[in-house]
């Protein structure tokens, strides 16, 4: 089998049969550099398509909502200097920077806990693999926000508004400035999905089903509780 015959099969399995695809994830090589192409390249058409969609007033507008009317147009005229298309750049430049380091330090994370759990013991390069396609269901957030940009108004939505699948969109409808909005925006639920998949993985790797599920979901639960510390 090709490995983008390979490849292609592994995105179907850990979509369609996540718990078959766990069940063997430890016993077959899945690979990591085409899973994280397909997630930056999802995200990327996505900042694209939204970027496309909005003028340089808008983003400012958006970028700048919570800044007080006193300092709102000093930092206007600093956003001016850059183009629409330089922000676009930085955030696609962003995109493939941060998902190999959010990804490494992830994989850290189950590295530690894969060495004090007393669980068969994995390599670095297994857990990085694992984050990765575990995180291939979020390509699905990103088709959502490029449906969501196509079906909108132009304009008419902030950048935490694009995902058709937050806490927010689909259950609060909470307002900017209204409490916990940020950390509802940022909650999408297909993460849910992605929880699932490493908690089958990490119980294919000897954990108990509680342990598995606390451990798959704490990442999720630190990152959506910093955001409703800082941002709200």
């Amino acid at each position: 089998m090709s490995s983008e015959n390979g490849f292609f099969a592994n995105v179907s399995q850990v979509i369609a049969q996540p718990k078959q695809f766990s069940t063997n994830f430890f016993t077959t090589k899945k690979g990591i550099v085409l899973p994280l192409l397909l997630i930056i390249a999802s995200i990327v058409a996505a900042q694209v398509v939204y970027f496309s969609s909005i003028t340089m007033e808008d983003f400012i507008a958006f970028s700048l909502r919570g800044i007080p009317a006193e300092g709102y147009d000093e930092a206007a005229a600093g956003m001016r200097m850059m183009s629409l298309n330089a922000m676009m750049l930085i955030t696609a430049v962003s995109a493939a920077v941060f998902i190999p380091i959010v990804t490494a330090l992830i994989s850290v994370y189950y590295l530690i806990i894969n060495r004090v759990s007393g669980t068969p013991e994995q390599s670095y390069g297994t857990w990085f693999s694992m984050s990765l396609w575990a995180s291939v269901p979020m390509i699905f957030a990103q088709l959502g926000a490029i449906v969501n940009v196509f079906i909108s108004a132009p304009g008419s939505l902030a950048p935490e508004q694009l995902s058709l699948t937050s806490v927010n969109a689909l259950i609060m409808g909470r307002e900017f400035g209204e409490p916990l909005y940020q950390m509802f925006s940022q909650f999408d639920l297909l993460s849910i999905w992605s929880i699932a998949i490493i908690s089958l993985i990490l119980m294919a790797n000897k954990h108990r089903p509680v342990s598995a599920v606390i451990f798959a979901a704490l990442p999720t639960v630190l990152m959506l509780s910093a955001t409703a510390v800082i941002g709200g």
